[in-house]
């Protein structure tokens, strides 16, 4: 994974909603897995089995996942 300093201007937007998710996700990938071990029969660890804190990792982020990310990492 390669860190990125700062993104595109037409993500820089003031809600969610205004996220042209498709493109982002096309361009973008935010996040990363767990590390953690794996409990059996299941594809996540203890912790994220009970509370999926982000989403699944399995599925595309949502606009409003994207613009949590984008502002807690200072992009906007």
């Amino acid at each position: 994974m390669k860190k990125i300093n700062n993104i595109d201007n037409n993500f820089k937007v003031d809600d969610f909603i205004d996220i042209d998710i498709k493109d982002f996700n096309s361009k973008y990938i935010i996040g990363s897995r767990c590390s953690k071990n794996k409990i059996s029969n299941s594809k996540y660890c203890k912790l994220h089995s009970n509370h999926l804190i982000h989403g699944d990792y399995l599925e595309s982020p949502s606009k409003e996942l994207c613009f949590h990310f984008m502002k807690d990492g200072k992009y906007l």
